[in-house]
């Protein structure tokens, strides 16, 4: 490669790739963010650079052979690829990509260890060693980003290069070979786990409807309503079980089926084989998929949908005449208003991405000018008004008819909420009683200064005040703003450890899915008859296991945590606008809305929020790094 045939005539690069080598290693091995370690009367003489290096040394561990392996890989590394990373021509786009991905390290580490950002900012110490750190992400990912994005930007957009090696089957039925494999390969999870793990909110849910027969919009009722008419229908005939396995085994086909669906797509787009057949493993063997299938919540419909919704839109930014069949514009209709019912938050995501995608057709320069443009318009305008009718009519018009009654406002305000508990729990003796009269008014002011959690804002959410007035709202805004000029550090602070999880690859799910409550008091009153088989449990005990060890697999892991899947969709975007094809950006925007609301959420580094993206993540890399649009139309086998 031309950057070896430099570093030959430069003998000083090898020192210079071997100190960026030992940069890089240090910072992916070396954990120098540790809490605890004081300067001795010595160090602090010694000054700051002498004070930098004990510190280092008192947690280094150079003999490690990790560590070596990891810095030789590297040292060829940047021998064989920095030069040309130097010469790529989306060094910029790669170096603002490579700058926040080694920020979101920086500030994930820091806030994982202690839910602040104290690690970074408490001492020149902090300062010096985050900087280091930064640098040795920032070179590595700068080099990679840019071999990656060239690479694929160069690879010839043509079927013949495709690997051929997927089974004729595969081909010619791309859909029912996959959800067949998918769902048998999930089954053991369905088995083993009958009738299927409930939820705590799905219990909740269920107490409504059974129970106090009476609904609540807190969780959408129309998700209520279907759990509720399959428990109803398994009581029809005396077993809950049954009715609950009902659900279970339609949530979990649902989810195959938009697998299924996303790799009939890939087939179609002629993608590589070998990704085919590695987005295929993916959908089928991740236990985060079949476990989510068996776990009883909204969520697992509801990304169904999300992903189906993906889908469609790609078919309609490829070929706009997909509107023209009426089986298309039917189940298209019917999805966007199932992803509209089944969360709050999907009325949002949809109208905001239905946006984009109105703007798009009006000015899709490749559609020829000719009388059925004006129709093909209007079947798409009479789907999204249909979908806006029967969602208005059914949330304002239906919903208030059964009396049910609105969800909590605090819902919304996790933010701020959280903002003022951290200012409760750390300035609390600047705090007056006046402003603590204020929020007692919205929040018990005691109670969330003890219970703060950085990473849930539920325990803050739980003392809000539901008969808080518009007034007592206006006065506690007040109060809010007041604080956060005081301490703005502190607002930030408290916003980013309730999100950070959605942007730091090494964060955790905080609750995995997994096990069965039907036994939680807390939910649970005695009124469902749901049972686990007992014959079955080394079944869920070796599957249990296996989720636990698959979690904590290196590499395989990260791909059940929420801060992959932005990390690819920041790339994702990254790339598009490096081939300048803003098209396919379409597709990524009722994503990066959902991050919006899982950062707004209440709860941090949870994949069951982020769920939707996750499914729809291995689509979307195949649609932006090897669909061809300009030939799709001609395709044999139009999307």
């Amino acid at each position: 490669m031309r950057s070896a045939e430099k570093t030959k005539n430069q003998p000083w690069w090898f020192l210079l790739y071997a100190l960026f080598a030992l940069l890089t290693a240090t910072s992916f091995s070396v954990n120098l963010f540790q809490t605890g370690s004081s300067a001795t009367a010595e160090e602090e003489a010694g000054g700051l650079i002498t004070r930098f290096l004990n510190f280092c040394s008192a947690h280094e561990n150079g003999y490690g052979i990790i560590g070596v392996v990891l810095a030789g890989f590297l040292f060829f590394f940047y021998l064989h690829y920095f030069q040309a990373a130097r010469d790529f021509d989306g060094r910029i786009i790669a170096g603002i990509l490579s700058f926040l991905f080694s920020l979101s390290l920086i500030f994930g580490r820091s806030f994982q260890e202690t839910g602040s950002w104290d690690l970074i900012f408490s001492g020149k110490r902090y300062l010096l060693q985050s900087f280091f750190s930064l640098l040795g992400f920032f070179l590595f990912f700068f080099t990679l980003l840019s071999i990656l994005t060239d690479f694929f930007a160069a690879r010839p957009q043509d079927s013949e290069t495709s690997d051929h090696f997927l089974p004729g089957l595969m081909r010619k039925s791309p859909f029912w070979f996959s959800l067949i494999l998918i769902f048998l390969l999930w089954l053991p999870y369905l088995i083993a786990f009958y009738p299927g793990s409930v939820s705590g909110d799905a219990f909740v849910q269920l107490d409504q409807f059974f129970i106090y027969h009476f609904l609540s919009d807190h969780h959408p009722v129309f998700s209520s309503l279907l759990i509720s008419i399959c428990v109803g229908l398994g009581r029809l005939i005396k077993s809950d079980n049954l009715g609950m396995f009902l659900y279970t085994v339609i949530q979990s086909l649902m989810l195959a089926a938009s697998f299924a669906y996303s790799i009939r797509l890939m087939v179609r787009m002629k993608a590589p084989d070998i990704f085919i057949a590695v987005s295929l493993f993916f959908y089928s063997l991740l236990p985060i998929f079949p476990g989510y299938g068996q776990y009883v919540t909204k969520d697992t419909l509801f990304s169904a949908c999300f992903v189906f919704y993906i889908a469609n839109i790609m078919e309609l930014s490829v070929n706009a005449d997909r509107i023209k069949s009426n089986k298309f514009l039917f189940w298209f209709t019917v999805n966007n208003l199932f992803l509209c019912l089944l969360r709050h938050n999907g009325i949002y995501i949809w109208l905001l991405s239905v946006f984009f995608l109105l703007i798009f057709y009006k000015k899709d320069k490749n559609r020829d000018e000719n009388k059925d443009k004006k129709k093909d318009k209007l079947r798409l305008f009479a789907s999204i008004g249909a979908v806006l009718l029967v969602f208005f009519a059914f949330s304002y018009v239906l919903l208030p008819k059964l009396h049910t009654a609105p969800g909590s406002k605090a819902e919304a305000l996790s933010i701020p909420f959280q903002q003022t508990a951290r200012f409760a729990k750390y300035h609390d003796n600047e705090v007056t009683q006046e402003e603590k009269n204020i929020i007692n008014r919205v929040l018990n002011y005691d109670e969330i200064r003890k219970t703060y959690n950085p990473d849930t804002s539920d325990p803050v959410k739980g003392t809000y005040k539901n008969e808080s007035t518009r007034q007592d709202l206006q006065a506690y805004f007040h109060v809010w703003w007041n604080q956060f000029v005081r301490h703005p550090g502190t607002y930030v602070q408290a916003t980013i450890a309730n999100s950070y999880g959605y942007f730091y690859p090494d964060a955790k799910d905080i609750w995995p899915f997994g096990t069965s409550i039907f036994y939680d008091g807390r939910y649970n009153y005695g009124q469902f008859g749901f049972r686990n088989i007992q014959t079955l449990q080394p079944l869920r005990d070796f599957l249990n296991s296996w989720i636990g060890f698959v979690r904590n697999m290196p590499l395989v892991g990260t791909l059940e945590d929420p801060g992959i899947y932005t990390w690819v969709l920041a790339f994702l975007v990254c790339y598009c606008f490096y081939k300048k094809n803003y098209k396919k950006i379409i597709p990524l925007v009722p994503c990066f809305w959902t991050l919006m609301t899982c950062v707004a959420s209440p709860v941090n580094r949870f994949s069951r929020y982020y769920l939707p993206v996750i499914g729809a993540s291995m689509l979307l890399v195949g649609f932006i790094l090897f669909a061809d649009l300009k030939n799709e139309k001609k395709s044999s086998h139009p999307m």
